[in-house]
């Protein structure tokens, strides 16, 4: 089974699922870090 096809355009769901995937990691990221940032503030 060949995933991806020669010649053919791949399909667009796949691209912005994959997007969305990383963009949602990222805010995953950024959220730690702030939560980070925030706990270094408080901590004596």
């Amino acid at each position: 089974m060949n995933i991806s096809r020669l010649g053919e355009a791949p399909d667009y769901r796949f691209s912005l699922a994959n997007e969305r995937t990383f963009l949602a990691w990222i805010r995953t990221a950024l959220g730690f870090l702030a939560a980070g940032v925030g706990l270094d503030q408080l901590a004596p």
